[in-house]
């Protein structure tokens, strides 16, 4: 068995196993393998709880994001990371 990867219609990489004598160009048609969809994320929530993140750390500006520069990334991590987490832990 061998790992291939494609492009779907929509433009995700998605990722297969197919056997070895398997042409790779026919993926599409193997054992589905991959991460889960983070459509099934609350992006509503996300969008809140980030923007309220970034009001805590007091990025208001790009200025503000220029003299913390860390803060932008730390914003976003803090919202994601737990809830990505999560998304796995539901599709073992």
């Amino acid at each position: 068995m061998k790992v291939a990867r494609w492009i779907d219609e929509v433009g995700y990489m998605r990722v297969s196993i197919v056997r070895d004598d398997d042409n790779t160009l026919e993926a599409s048609h193997g054992l589905k393998n991959g991460p889960p969809d983070v459509i099934d994320l609350d992006w509503e929530s996300i969008v809140r709880d980030l923007h309220n993140n970034l009001v805590g750390r007091e990025l208001f500006t790009y200025k503000d994001i220029l003299t913390k520069k860390d803060s932008v990334t730390s914003a976003i991590l803090s919202t994601l990371r737990r809830r990505v987490i999560e998304l796995y832990k539901q599709h073992r």
